[in-house]
C-alpha cells in the first residue's frame, strides 16, 4: 500500500507542473501569406494589430512600408509577381497571431482591384 501511496504522491505534482504550456515565449515571428480568391494582388494595404508588433519585413520579392497606428501597423506590401508575403516580429509569441485586416489591393497590372476575395494567412 506505501508504494502506491508513494506512487501517487509523485505522480500527481509531475501532472500539475509539467502539463503547462510549452509553447515558444518571448521575441519572435509570424509568417504571412495571402490566400486570394480571383484576380491576383500586385500590392495590398493591411492593417495588422496586436500586442507587441515590433516590426513588418517583406519576404521574397515583397517590398514593404509601414506606418505605425493605434494597436499596431499599416502595411503596404507591393509584389511585382504577385506572391505576397512577409514576417511580423513581435516582442512575445505567446501573446499569440495578430489581427490582419485587407484594406484595399492593386491587382498586378496596377488596376483598381479591391480587398474582396483577400485573407491574410499566417503560417504556424
Amino acid at each position: 500500500m506505501n508504494s502506491r501511496l508513494a506512487f501517487v504522491t509523485l505522480l500527481v505534482p509531475a501532472l500539475v507542473f509539467g502539463c503547462g504550456d510549452s509553447g515558444p515565449k518571448g521575441p519572435g515571428s509570424f509568417d504571412a501569406s495571402l490566400q486570394i480568391v480571383g484576380p491576383p494582388a500586385g500590392g495590398v494595404v493591411v492593417d495588422l494589430t496586436g500586442e507587441g508588433i515590433s516590426g513588418v519585413a517583406g519576404q521574397g520579392d515583397t517590398r514593404v512600408f509601414t506606418n505605425a497606428i493605434t494597436g499596431g501597423y499599416r502595411v503596404i506590401a507591393v509584389s511585382e509577381t504577385g506572391t505576397i508575403t512577409f514576417r511580423v516580429q513581435v516582442n512575445k509569441v505567446e501573446s499569440g497571431i495578430p489581427g490582419a485586416v485587407v484594406v484595399n489591393a492593386t491587382g498586378t497590372d496596377n488596376g483598381t482591384r479591391g480587398p474582396a476575395g483577400i485573407t491574410v494567412v499566417f503560417q504556424d
